[in-house]
């Protein structure tokens, strides 16, 4: 059963839609178990923009457990990334290789600057406020991913067949992973870039690693993404598709698998 708690405890991911919308787009962010215990909320961080030249732009960041003010980090991320990343896709018709990883580049900038900028306006450390970053742009031709921690992408090409393109960072210790305000961060950015249409895609959190990999080779897990995927195309109404999506995720059968907190943000092209 889920409770009250549980349901206060959620935060719906920012989504902007304008002009044409190729994708169909679902996305929830659920705290975790061990948060809902604690009375903590979610420090999870997700937002969508669909754009009037027909691409879709995704960012997700997930707050450090161990961070006071995560969860203001990650939503502060998550604001200027997707910032950042419309104010050049935005303008474009297309683009080489070259020119999406340019803009991805300038979205973890931004952010990490953003984040350092806030802690010095509230007298406290950077990792205070710290935070993973993933961030998408998808478009007819191209799949383009930017990555510090340890979220996770999964695409399906137009074949079926299913990629990762970001696999989870891990940090030196156990448990661990990579945070855009550290030392060196920028640095730690992980790319990828495909240039070729993408059917359907997921953004995750860390906290769905072990329901939608396969471990310990980290491979995407067919039987999670599929049925995500058809619910998603089949969904007559966002809203409606968002609290189901809630749902699932505060469900029994997920949180026996993990205490953390949850984001998805499933994308299926039109």
């Amino acid at each position: 059963m889920i409770t009250a708690v549980a349901r206060a405890l959620r935060r719906r991911p920012v989504e902007t839609f304008a002009g044409p919308a190729p994708w169909k787009v679902v996305s929830a962010a659920v705290a975790g178990t061990s948060h809902v215990r604690l009375g903590i909320p979610c420090q999870d961080a997700a937002g969508i923009l669909q754009l009037p030249n027909g691409y879709l732009i995704v960012a997700l960041a997930d707050g450090a457990g161990s961070a006071r003010l995560s969860e203001q980090g990650a939503q502060l991320a998550v604001e200027k990334a997707l910032a950042a990343l419309e104010s050049r896709v935005g303008l474009w018709p297309a683009g080489t290789t070259g020119d999406w990883e340019g803009a991805l580049r300038a979205a973890f900038q931004r952010a990490r600057l953003a984040l350092r900028r806030r802690a010095r306006r509230l007298n406290e450390p950077p990792r205070e406020l710290a935070a993973t970053l993933t961030c998408l742009i998808a478009g007819e031709e191209i799949l383009a991913v930017g990555q510090i921690g340890d979220g996770v992408v999964v695409w399906k090409d137009s074949q079926g067949r299913l990629y990762q393109a970001t696999r989870a960072q891990k940090g030196e210790f156990a448990n661990e992973t990579n945070f855009l305000t550290q030392d060196g961060a920028l640095w730690r950015v992980e790319y990828y870039c495909a240039a070729q249409p993408a059917s359907a895609f997921a953004v995750t959190s860390d906290g769905l690693l072990r329901l939608g990999l396969k471990l310990p080779a980290g491979d995407p897990f067919s039987p999670f993404f599929e049925p995500l995927f058809a619910f998603t195309s089949a969904a007559p109404a966002p809203e409606a598709a968002t609290v189901q999506l809630e749902d699932f995720l505060a469900s029994e059968r997920v949180c026996a698998r993990t205490e953390d907190d949850k984001s998805l943000v499933i994308a299926v092209r039109r």
